[in-house]
């Protein structure tokens, strides 16, 4: 919500321009995935992968540049939600709030997957449903305030090469579709169920946001709008008055709880996998004997997001530097779904990519131009992580036969 606010913010409605080229973006990437998650069902996804294609080693930096993203990613969000809740309920500092929301996640992934997985539909429900019903009440009249219509003129305010700009933020309000991949040992029926998810996940998304932003540029000022960490607080309350805002304030707690839970259930995963790939160090493969729940993962995860959840409070740079590690590791996914499905025709795939392999190149393409709009401060953050990562990828130990992605 905050993210969405910002690009609204500078390009006002034309920000929902952005959004579609995003949202393009994701249905590619979602299609890749399906293919690879169906076709190498193995907890190590990313790594998997990209392994099989081009080896262990480009394999293992990608995993973990991936990883890297998303923990960054959870570490905003701990930022925003704490400061948030602050301004509605003062009296805690906004960091107390954070290691309260961070902990109490991290406590409910020590369980099973599948409390996991019931925690995360609650949450789910309980936000689709909140992001169309109030922006239906807005534009419909019967709010509490009514709608400025001059503030959606212009349309555009900025020029496209600001457009650009701001599709890595875009892409961030997607991203995440494919955390699910990591689950996919422990998933109910996936060859079905994980394109689906995939696929329906992104076409929800660019509805609900495209939705909530308008109604925020609705009843916000321009020159607020993009500064605001709590865009949809203010909207709430022009729809419902106090109602709303408690309303969302339960809302953006479920929100940032199920973003932080999905890290929480995903990169522990992806860590026991690249563990019994012998990448990573063999303790991070331990499983509770109970739950089967990577334990010493999640509290990996639970410690390096405190770390810059808190110490660094700068969260729009994270979300940024967040999402370009995601889309560097996607272009690399996406290189490595073209050439296996070339050089690997054997493997059953219970979901094919259409358009191949057109669909998947143009977005190949696509995602590097986002990478190189993404800001001088972005792209050097960025790209030293990722350099980071493939140096470790590269003095990283791999298993006899691995190195070329064997099996």
């Amino acid at each position: 919500m905050a993210l969405n606010g910002v690009g609204m913010g500078i390009a006002g409605p034309g920000f929902v321009l952005a959004l579609l080229i995003a949202y393009g973006l994701a249905l590619i990437n979602s299609m890749v995935f399906s293919e690879l998650g169906t076709a190498y069902p193995r907890a190590g996804s990313i790594m998997i992968y990209i392994s099989k294609a081009f080896g262990n080693r480009l394999g293992t930096a990608a995993a973990l540049s991936y990883a890297a993203g998303l923990i960054l990613a959870c570490a905003a969000e701990a930022t925003v939600i704490g400061k948030l809740v602050e301004h509605v309920v003062p009296g805690l500092h906004w960091w107390m709030w954070s290691f309260l929301v961070i902990t109490l996640v991290m406590l409910i992934n020590l369980g099973s997957v599948d409390l996991f997985g019931k925690i995360q539909l609650a949450f789910v429900i309980l936000m689709l449903g909140s992001q169309l019903v109030f922006p239906l009440l807005a534009f419909s009249g019967v709010a509490f305030k009514k709608i400025d219509y001059s503030r959606f003129s212009p349309f555009l305010r900025t020029d496209w090469h600001g457009i650009l700009s701001l599709v890595i933020i875009a892409y961030f309000l997607f991203a995440g579709f494919e955390m699910s991949c990591s689950l996919v040992e422990e998933a109910h029926n996936p060859s079905k169920n994980l394109p689906r998810a995939m696929i329906g996940a992104t076409s929800t998304v660019i509805l609900t946001t495209s939705l909530m932003g308008l109604a925020f540029v609705a009843y916000i000022p321009a020159q607020d709008l993009g500064k605001l960490e709590y865009p949809h607080m203010l909207m709430a309350q022009a729809t419902l008055g106090n109602f709303g805002k408690y309303w969302w304030l339960a809302v953006s707690l479920a929100a940032s709880s199920s973003a932080i839970s999905a890290v929480f259930a995903s990169v522990p995963r992806l860590f026991y996998g690249m563990a019994r790939e012998g990448t990573l160090p063999h303790v991070l493969g331990y499983l509770h004997p109970r739950f089967r729940s990577p334990w010493l993962g999640i509290a990996l995860c639970y410690g390096l997001t405190l770390v810059f959840g808190i110490l660094y409070p700068g969260w729009v740079f994270l979300f940024s530097v967040a999402a370009f590690a995601w889309i560097s590791t996607y272009v690399l996914v996406v290189a490595a779904a073209l050439w296996l499905r070339v050089n690997d025709p054997q493997t059953v795939r219970p979901f094919r990519m259409p358009f191949f392999p057109v669909l998947p190149a143009l977005g190949l393409i696509a995602m590097v131009l986002v990478l190189l709009f993404s800001g001088r401060q972005t792209l050097l953050a960025g790209g030293i992580l990722f350099t980071g990562c493939l140096f470790y990828g590269f003095i990283a130990p791999c298993k006899r036969g691995n190195q070329t992605g064997a099996d």
